[in-house]
């Protein structure tokens, strides 16, 4: 998945003049992570195969867009962090640029998403339903709970279980 975050990004750094912008003034991150999540939000530049026309249409959701901002917020921020590897690995310009503030411009452009419950046909609980729920988890827990309480007046332990994956109470 993040592959394909960073092929999003190339592509993105296609449409610059100098695609190097990218890692100069980190004051100026901030504005081109918008750039980009401003790009990154039209289904049209998110198709990477021929295959995936079928979702051109469909509108680009803000989960997928942080996506893409987080693994290159990410990269900036494991670059900025472990600058000398970095340079052994991918050479001393233009990542010796990258700082924590790039990493950070980026990072300030992940929206936050509030959870949000679906209540549709699939995730729909009715009344009578509900109203059982708690009738079914007292009787399931009753035997336990009265095996815990009796061990634990008396101060004994529990027999050894036949399986060492489950205590019912310790």
């Amino acid at each position: 998945m993040r592959m394909r975050c960073f092929v999003r990004f190339d592509r993105w750094l296609e449409t610059f003049t100098d695609p190097l912008d990218v890692l100069g003034d980190p004051a100026h991150a901030v504005h081109l992570a918008a750039a980009f999540r401003r790009w990154d939000a039209d289904p049209v530049n998110r198709l990477l195969r021929q295959n995936e026309q079928r979702f051109a249409n469909r509108p680009v959701s803000a989960r997928q867009i942080n996506d893409d901002l987080r693994a290159v917020a990410e990269v900036f921020a494991f670059v900025a962090a472990n600058s000398a590897e970095a340079r052994q690995v991918l050479g001393p310009n233009p990542w010796s640029r990258v700082t924590d503030a790039h990493a950070a411009g980026w990072f300030r452009q992940v929206s936050r998403i509030p959870h949000q419950r679906e209540l549709n046909d699939e995730h729909y609980v009715d009344d009578h339903a509900l109203a059982q729920i708690p009738a079914a988890l007292s009787l399931s827990a009753s035997a336990a709970m009265r095996t815990c309480w009796s061990l634990a007046a008396t101060g004994s332990r529990p027999p050894p279980a036949a399986s060492t994956t489950r205590r019912p109470c310790a």
